[in-house]
């Protein structure tokens, strides 16, 4: 194997680790971030608008948003688009 096709193989696996730890961290943030309002057969749903009882701070739920939604991973509520529901990474 050539000394590039070997850098290849390793900065896809560190790309795809460092989607797993993005991805887990920023479900974390909204999991433990954002009010939880429902839940239905498809999950739960999580109001993303910073409040008094917020406890992380804003920019955090913000970067978290924008990434999910950035990956196709974030389903918002039609009538209200700051209620959110993270969707599972397709396997």
């Amino acid at each position: 194997m050539s000394p590039l096709a070997d850098f290849t193989v390793v900065h896809s696996a560190t790309d795809v680790l460092a989607h797993e730890l993005a991805y887990s961290c920023a479900r974390s943030d909204v999991e433990c971030c954002c009010t939880h309002v429902r839940s239905d057969d498809a999950g739960h749903w999580y109001d993303t608008t910073p409040n008094a009882e917020t406890v992380c701070e804003p920019h955090v739920i913000e970067r978290a948003v924008r990434y999910l939604d950035s990956r196709g991973l974030l389903r918002r509520d039609p009538s209200s688009p700051h209620i959110v529901q993270v969707r599972d990474v397709p396997a």
